[in-house]
């Protein structure tokens, strides 16, 4: 029984340090998810709502997992002259597509998936059906 006070004292300090360890990370978890998604709203805005121009057709030119390969991919794409290009989470997607630009019909949206193609970007086209 008293080896167990005697332990007992460091099984309490044990724990309360690993919850304040824990609870530590935590907010810094989330603290830097408030300032990713502050980052990228102020500096990096999300594309317009395309859905709402009735534009269906969007050319594609990649999507990422990681936030900051996408923006990359932007950068290289508006630097090219693709001033519309913009990133987009599609609803039930975890990725960051980059659209370079949408269109209410099939014909626009693969001329320019062949201007793209000749610059050497790839890209394919993504229908939503509403």
């Amino acid at each position: 029984m008293n080896k167990l006070i005697n332990i007992l004292p460091v099984i309490l300090l044990t724990h309360t340090l690993s919850m304040t360890i824990q609870t530590s990370a935590s907010n810094v978890v989330q603290n830097h998810c408030k300032i990713s998604s502050s980052f990228q709203k102020s500096l990096y805005p999300q594309s317009r709502d395309l859905q709402s121009e009735n534009h269906p057709f969007y050319v594609i030119s990649g999507s990422f997992l990681i936030q900051k390969n996408a923006i990359k991919k932007v950068a290289l794409l508006k630097k090219a002259g693709y001033l519309k290009t913009s990133i987009k989470i599609f609803p039930e997607s975890e990725y960051y597509s980059i659209v370079v630009d949408s269109f209410s019909t099939e014909t626009e949206a693969i001329n320019l998936k062949e201007n793209l193609a000749h610059q050497k970007f790839e890209c394919f086209i993504k229908r939503l059906i509403p």
